[in-house]
């Protein structure tokens, strides 16, 4: 009798399949890996004080260097259930009121690509509000955002605020557009 196998497969919940890590490349340079994003909760995990991950360390444990956005997010309608839970709890200890989204500030090197995706109905409110927060890489730490649409996004802050960020010093943009159609 033939025996069938299924093909095998690694995956985790931090971001959507396909992930990759960091990988040794023939040169002996290390090339940083790809995470791609699928919905809030894989966006969040950007951001090591929500994942969870790297918490003791200055380093990048999620070896990741790239993210993938693959398909429209809409925060009226997730999928993932992340942002029904009664309190986020980051481990910078600012808990994320019920129903918002929690502005991520990755510290380390990151190309984040919307691939002409879109994000829309995102609530955030407190210090730093907006899509990311307070975002100011160390020196010599690229972060760029780049190819990504803001539809319709809901951002009450403190003391800085935005559609894509309440703050970023040397993030480099291009191609991002925010915008209202509910002329709110």
């Amino acid at each position: 009798a033939n025996i069938m196998y299924s093909n095998e497969a690694t995956t985790n919940s931090l971001f959507a399949d396909g992930t990759t890590a960091n990988s040794l490349l023939a040169d002996g340079t290390t090339a940083a890996g790809t995470a791609y994003i699928e919905n809030f909760r894989h966006l969040e995990n950007l951001d090591k004080k929500i994942s969870h991950l790297d918490d003791n360390d200055s380093g990048n444990a999620l070896n990741i260097g790239k993210a993938v956005q693959r398909k429209d997010l809409d925060w009226s309608s997730d999928d993932s259930g992340y942002w029904t839970l009664n309190e986020i709890k980051p481990l910078d200890g600012n808990a994320v009121t019920l129903g918002k989204y929690c502005p991520i500030e990755p510290d380390y090197a990151l190309e984040y690509d919307g691939d002409r995706h879109r994000i829309q109905n995102i609530a955030a409110s407190g210090e730093n509000a907006g899509l990311f927060g307070n975002v100011a890489p160390a020196e010599g730490t690229a972060i760029s955002v780049r190819n990504l649409e803001l539809i319709d996004v809901h951002i009450t802050g403190k003391s800085t605020a935005g559609a894509l960020a309440g703050s970023l010093n040397g993030v480099e943009v291009t191609n991002v557009l925010a915008r209202n159609t509910d002329n709110v």
